[in-house]
């Protein structure tokens, strides 16, 4: 990214599913974004899949995963 090789150019977002049990969740957010990746400019299906961990009053991220869907 700092050598300019990725450039985005939109984001649409087409899906955001939030799963909360007790002390943990779960984020799946399913996006389309055209970009610009080593000089070749398309659309990109990513998935982003998050998961959170409470801990007193806060939600603390314990990973995260993005691949292609």
């Amino acid at each position: 990214m700092r050598a300019g090789q990725f450039d985005y150019h939109t984001i649409d977002e087409r899906s955001v599913d939030v799963d909360v049990s007790d002390a943990s969740a779960r984020l799946v957010g399913r996006i389309i974004i055209e970009a610009t990746v080593y000089g070749t400019r398309s659309n990109w299906p990513l998935q982003l899949d998050l998961g959170y961990a409470r801990t007193a009053e806060r939600w603390t991220a314990l990973r995260s995963v993005a691949t292609t869907w």
